[in-house]
């Protein structure tokens, strides 16, 4: 292949696979907080069950609201505006504050489930005897104070079914009203809940829906003294994303800082600092399309520990620069040492196989990445790096601190060893300047 030619190919190939990439990247690629991925896959009902309530259950999505600061009349004001503001947002699902207007949905639900909600349904319970008894049961009612329902829905539900599953509601001893809308035990706050329509993972979605909350606030409270407090997981996990985000960003300027430094003063020039980082990010480029293709979703954990461990990449482009002789093309020095180096990249690559055929998706998603990240910094390092090296680095010496590579001595056979001493010698003597070893132990001239 012509030198132009094998120069350019590696570019050509290098430049379209990050293109490629990066178009992944912008265009598919999601990034989840979703810790289900770390868990077993479910192996009965019960198991996938509670794995999709973490995953999208009503409690992963639930937003518990306190409005203090205030007298009753002020936070029972704020309370009411601020619900129907979250209504009309279109970012819940349910908003409850204890109105009359939110019970009367929540009635509608329970009618339209009501022998799945009820715990009186049996198979008995719609027999002779189970629906006479029933019927008995439903006119007693009438009289209590929950007539007024029970009379409303007497010719759809004759068996009391609605009734059945409010009452054992009832029994659970909902927050008090007060000014027409919760308040806690001692009067103190206003309570609301907020159901979010997004999934609990999609942690973007909270936040966006967690800043409407605040939004709804701001133009409904009743006066400047009135508070917003707020609970429950979206909130949590919004919170704990923020702090891990701030560490993870610290801690990775820190770790990348000292590592850019620690390199410049090995090798006291900047494009060869910029060299060591390439295989890098091509890895790590690669790794995370791989993952986006083969599972759709990447999760955040997988791209921390990805990143960790194909930090290691950094060291085969260090290993190709440190191991150049003087007036030596990096182009040779690869040649040379790659037998070396391509031991050492497939020792990552198949290490990552154990995690890659784990069960659990998390593991499975960092094995790919680091499978697909260590292959492509290994071939970064192989075949772009000498391509884009200058030729004129082969009449400098390594830079920085880098001791150049010294070739090893002409082998040549004992015979010719003999004869060289002998023409050096003065003496005819085998016991010349080269020493002769008899006995067991080593001569030297006079």
């Amino acid at each position: 292949m012509h030198p132009r030619a094998a120069r350019v190919a590696p570019l050509a190939i290098w430049l379209a696979a990050v293109a490629a990439c990066l178009w992944i990247l912008l265009a598919r690629t999601s990034v989840t907080a979703d810790l289900t991925a770390f868990l077993p896959r479910a192996a009965t009902p019960a198991q996938e069950l509670l794995m999709g309530q973490l995953r999208d259950g009503v409690a992963s999505r639930l937003v518990l609201i306190a409005l203090e600061g205030a007298d009753a009349p002020a936070l029972a004001a704020s309370s009411r505006t601020l619900a129907r503001r979250l209504r009309d947002s279109g970012a819940f699902g349910y908003v409850a504050n204890g109105e009359s207007t939110a019970a009367r949905k929540d009635r509608d639900v329970l009618f339209a489930h009501r022998y799945v909600l009820s715990p009186a349904v049996t198979p008995e319970r719609f027999t002779e005897q189970g629906l006479r008894a029933a019927l008995e049961r439903t006119l007693e009612r009438l009289a209590s104070p929950l007539g007024p329902l029970a009379r409303s829905t007497l010719a759809a539900d004759p068996t009391g079914e609605t009734t059945a599953a409010l009452a054992r509601h009832l029994e659970r001893h909902p927050p008090r009203l007060r000014e027409g809308v919760w308040f806690d035990a001692a009067g103190g706050r206003a309570l609301l809940a907020a159901e979010t329509r997004t999934p609990g993972y999609d942690l973007d979605a909270q936040a966006a829906a967690l800043a409407a909350i605040e939004s709804a606030f701001t133009a409904a409270r009743a006066g400047p003294q009135v508070r917003i407090v707020t609970s429950g997981p979206p909130v949590f996990a919004v919170a704990a994303r923020a702090a891990i985000e701030a560490d993870a960003w610290r801690l990775a300027a820190l770790a990348g800082g000292g590592v850019a430094l620690i390199l410049l003063l090995a090798y006291r020039r900047v494009a060869l600092v910029g060299f060591g980082v390439l295989p890098v990010a091509t890895g790590m480029l690669a790794g995370i399309s791989a993952v986006s293709l083969g599972f759709d979703i990447v999760h955040g954990i997988t791209l921390g520990f990805g990143a960790t461990l194909i930090g290691e990449a950094a060291d085969y482009s260090t290993y190709l620069l440190a191991s150049r002789a003087r007036s030596e093309t990096l182009a040779a020095t690869a040649q040379r040492v790659w037998p070396t180096l391509r031991l050492a990249v497939l020792t990552t690559v198949f290490g990552s196989l154990a995690m890659l055929a784990s069960s659990f998706a998390g593991l499975a998603q960092l094995g790919l990445l680091l499978f697909v990240g260590a292959l492509a910094a290994g071939l970064v390092t192989r075949h772009v790096l000498p391509a884009l090296a200058p030729q004129r680095w082969a009449a400098d010496a390594p830079p920085g601190c880098l001791s150049p590579a010294r070739s090893p001595p002409p082998r040549t056979s004992p015979d010719a060893q003999r004869r060289s001493c002998r023409s050096r010698s003065p003496l005819p003597s085998r016991s010349s300047a080269c020493g002769t070893r008899r006995s067991g132990r080593t001569t030297s001239p006079p």
